[in-house]
Formats: C-alpha cells, sequence, structure tokens
C-alpha cells in the first residue's frame, strides 16, 4: 500500500456510498432494470474515462471514478439480470450491448478527456 492508503480507503468509502446511492435513485426513476442499467453504464463509463484524463491527485481519483463511479456502474447487475431474469438471447444481447456501450463511452470520454487537457 501506498502512503495515501488510509485516505484512499475513506474517499473509496465515501464516494463508493455516493455512487450506490444516485444508482439507485436513477433506476427509481427510470422503473426499468434493463433500461436505466444501459444509462447508468453509459453515463459511468463516459465519465471513468473523461476523469481519468482530467483529475491529477490519487484521493480524488479513489473517490470519484474508483468509488463513485465504481459503486455508480452496475456491471454485476448486468449479469444478475441477463442470466436470472431475461430468457437466453435478451440475456446475451443485454451483455453485448452493455459491453459495447461500456467500451463506447469510456473511449469517447477518454477522447475528450484528452482534448480538454491540451
Amino acid at each position: 500500500m501506498n502512503r495515501f492508503s488510509k485516505a484512499a480507503l475513506t474517499c473509496l468509502a465515501i464516494g463508493g456510498g455516493l455512487g450506490s446511492l444516485v444508482r439507485f435513485q436513477i433506476d427509481q426513476l427510470i422503473d426499468r432494470d434493463w433500461l436505466s442499467i444501459l444509462i447508468i453504464n453509459a453515463i459511468g463509463c463516459l465519465l471513468i474515462g473523461l476523469l481519468a484524463k482530467v483529475l491529477s491527485t490519487e484521493l480524488i481519483r479513489a473517490a470519484v471514478i474508483t468509488g463513485f463511479l465504481g459503486a455508480f456502474t452496475s456491471m454485476s447487475q448486468v449479469i444478475a439480470i441477463a442470466s436470472i431474469d431475461l430468457s437466453q438471447i435478451l440475456g446475451f444481447s443485454l451483455l453485448a450491448l452493455t459491453a459495447l456501450i461500456a467500451v463506447g463511452a469510456v473511449a469517447l470520454g477518454s477522447k475528450i478527456g484528452l482534448q480538454l487537457t491540451k
């Protein structure tokens, strides 16, 4: 562990708690499991890509990217819903679409972040 380990853990806990609360609120607003998952993951992955290029301090990155956005995005929820609640075709489609959206959103966010730091 590095010299920021205790502070980083505190930042992770605070960020993670807030990220999960925001995700829960969006889930309640949209009220459709698969749609809210796609929207949340697209927003979260876009922000991860962008903020990975913009944020410089380790504690802020720990709080925002790893903590808040790690808890905000819901990749494990995709797997749970795809494997339990949906038929095989719909489940596979949700997994594939989520993966494509996530990778594309991180790439787009990184590109925007690079433009902002020039």
